[in-house]
């Protein structure tokens, strides 16, 4: 998912007894649907409902969170890796799908 689609996710479009995430407004403006796999679906439901967003702002929970970049960045120089950014994240999991066989470029309910 983009750091956007991720930051707007709201309790709504996440559908637990189908493990998917709806998206509904990507960057080509269509719908899409997301698998979850069991490690993020047992994460998903391990956060706390206090908002409507998945991931709301700490500041205000009626908001969502804009920005993960000094957290982001403090987490890749704990973890030593060099020159890695949030978008890698998303072609990782390409990578990492691919590999177990699954097309990660196709969605679900296209």
């Amino acid at each position: 998912m983009r750091r956007r689609e991720i930051f707007d996710l709201k309790w709504f479009d996440v559908d637990f007894n189908r493990g998917i995430v709806h998206v509904r407004q990507s960057k080509s403006g269509r719908p899409r649907v997301i698998p979850l796999n069991a490690t993020a679906q047992t994460l998903l439901k391990g956060l706390p409902k206090t908002s409507e967003y998945v991931f709301p702002s700490p500041k205000n929970e009626k908001r969502r969170v804009n920005d993960v970049g000094r957290q982001f960045e403090r987490a890749v120089k704990n973890a030593k890796i060099a020159d890695f950014h949030f978008h890698d994240l998303r072609h990782t999991a390409a990578t990492r799908m691919a590999d177990a066989g699954a097309d990660p470029l196709r969605s679900l309910g296209s």
